[in-house]
């Protein structure tokens, strides 16, 4: 009898998830194959350049051998800007690279780990990159989800067909930063708050906004523990203080390695920035100001896109505020307000460099998306008709080295 209560109990738990990913794994595939077969075309047709004007193209027929052209077609176009700092990393570690400790460190440690089984670092980084996007699919339908199925579908439809969709799909940080935060809010709306503090805790240890869950999480808890006004429910919040632990842990290591002189998360990264990166931290309104000089001096294509981009994600995001959802409303907002405060210094360089990336983040713009689409049918070829032609147009820029997202 116990044994079957066991499995009952077992069951119960994963089921779910096996119908979430039964659920979403064909979009998910097609999706994936969708962005490999046109950046494969692109590389063939074209060809991608890499961060040094240097252009690869693999043409047909194969003038090469055969995994020299493999290569060009699934790996190259894929391989720009910020990979490379994690496969340096990865492979060679932070002591010959100190620029790249500004990017945390699970990341690497990923694909340094997944190197040890296959052998070769990028197809290490983008399979870790397939699975923590697919885990995010399956997570954010099962968050998504709770309001009805059909937003749920929408919600992973819009996802998927983003604009900027194809930097989930590149081995960069954000689909496995996202799979945590959004399993972290999940785990807080089912009272879960030692999953959500390890969630929390892993998402910190991907990028710097991983640190906003801590107050977003703590709020979700600490209004739920005034209406539960039991003992166990104000000791549970506890484990939300696992999240700032990694930033912390992080720096000290950076201190005994001798590339920071500070242990303070937000003072260490400033210090990086300045000195590697060229970057600074400023009140959101300097930003304006810049933005607004830069204007005046004439604009470029990247710029255009960069301030479109970012702007149209900032109104999402906006519109997203739900006072229901404290949790997600306070992250947006401070997503929003971190976004909106650091700018590329030097000059001839866009300021704005990657603000749209760093808005991608803010999931309940997507569930904002997919209850409007799951509401209003004829909204549906519209988004679509919008959104993919963006989508390949951002990522051919991305390939033909054009725009650093």
């Amino acid at each position: 009898m116990l044994k079957k209560r066991q499995s009952l109990s077992l069951r119960e738990v994963w089921w779910p998830w096996w119908e979430a990913l039964r659920a979403v794994w064909w979009p998910f595939f097609l999706a994936r194959l969708g962005l490999l077969l046109w950046a494969a075309a692109l590389a063939v047709m074209v060809g991608s350049v890499d961060d040094y004007g240097k252009k690869t193209q693999a043409g047909w027929p194969p003038m090469d051998s055969w995994g020299i052209w493999w290569e060009k077609v699934l790996w190259i176009p894929w391989l720009h800007y910020d990979v490379h700092h994690y496969l340096a990393i990865a492979t060679e570690g932070l002591a010959r690279h100190p620029e790249g400790s500004i990017f945390y460190p699970l990341h690497p440690l990923s694909i340094w780990a997944a190197t040890q089984v296959v052998g070769y670092p990028p197809a290490a980084a983008m399979l870790v990159n397939l699975v923590a996007h697919l885990g995010l699919v399956v997570v954010l339908y099962r968050y998504a989800g709770e309001d009805s199925p059909r937003v749920g579908q929408w919600t992973i439809g819009t996802l998927l067909t983003f604009p900027l969709a194809f930097i989930l799909a590149i081995p960069y940080s954000e689909a496995p930063f996202l799979l945590f935060t959004v399993l972290a809010f999940w785990a807080a709306r089912r009272r879960n708050w030692s999953l959500a503090g390890i969630s929390g805790f892993l998402a910190a240890a991907l990028r710097i906004p991983g640190l906003f869950l801590l107050p977003a999480l703590a709020l979700e808890w600490f209004l739920w523990a005034l209406r539960e006004r039991r003992r166990r429910a104000w000791l549970s919040g506890l484990w939300l203080g696992l999240i700032p632990l990694s930033p912390y842990v992080y720096a000290f290591y950076l201190s005994s390695q001798g590339i920071v002189t500070t242990w303070d998360p937000f003072r260490w990264i400033a210090e990086i920035e300045r000195r590697f990166w060229h970057s600074a931290f400023v009140m959101p309104w300097t930003t304006l100001e810049i933005i607004v000089r830069q204007i005046s001096q004439g604009l470029d294509g990247p710029f255009w896109i960069n301030l479109l981009g970012a702007s149209v994600l900032t109104l999402l995001a906006l519109l997203s505020l739900d006072r229901r959802r404290p949790g997600p409303s306070l992250y947006t907002l401070l997503i929003v307000g971190a976004s909106w405060s650091k700018v590329v210094l030097p000059p001839g360089i866009c300021p704005i460099e990657s603000f749209p990336r760093h808005l991608m983040v803010i999931f309940p713009i997507y569930l904002l998306l997919g209850r409007v689409l799951a509401r209003w049918p004829l909204a549906r070829p519209a988004w679509l008709g919008l959104s993919l032609p963006l989508l390949l147009f951002h990522s051919a820029l991305f390939i033909r080295n054009a725009w650093i997202p």
